[in-house]
């Protein structure tokens, strides 16, 4: 089959592989495993697998969250949104790795929640989660979160697992 036609469901870390390839995989002391991966549009895509005790195969580490960054930035770089004004394009200006978050929305409209669009970033002080309304056509500005200690839980699990996804120093986008 022609794998650019198909449509591709990746979950887990065997299908990363397959489909898209692993040369850099890393498990911290914390516990976090994931894979980077350089984009030929520019930055790093990092993927985090679970890391559970109890499931041993990495085959079969399934995929926590994913974040695309293009540039070291800080929670600090967004404090200059003003909420119910500035919208997902101001975002842009200051992150272009929104600009991802704002394609698929438009391209997969079911995928998302019609009226809301939440988006995370991965910052040097921690995960960032930005939250915007449609207003009129329009994704307006009206929320954001930093998780400072780069707590990132798998939201598919039934109970919560505290999940350190601090990267290591040298995986870092220059």
């Amino acid at each position: 089959a022609d794998k650019k036609n198909k449509a591709i469901l990746v979950a887990n870390i065997n299908d990363v592989n397959e489909y898209v390839g692993i040369e850099c995989l890393r498990n911290t002391d914390e516990g976090a495993l994931y894979s980077v991966h350089k984009v030929k549009q520019g930055g790093l895509l990092y993927v985090f697998y679970d890391n559970y005790d109890w499931n041993k195969n990495l085959a079969n580490k399934s995929i926590i969250r994913w974040f695309y960054v293009r540039e070291r930035l800080s929670f600090s770089d967004f404090k200059a949104l003003d909420k119910g004004i500035d919208t997902i394009d101001d975002a842009i200006a200051i992150n272009k790795a929104e600009q991802i978050y704002l394609n698929i929305f438009r391209a997969a409209p079911a995928y998302w929640d019609k009226e809301v669009l939440y988006t995370t970033h991965y910052l040097e002080d921690g995960i960032l989660e930005v939250g915007y309304k449609l207003i009129d056509g329009e994704l307006i500005f009206s929320d954001i979160y930093l998780t400072e200690n780069f707590d990132c839980p798998d939201l598919d699990e039934s109970r919560y697992h505290p999940y350190n996804a601090r990267i290591l120093d040298i995986d870092w986008l220059e």
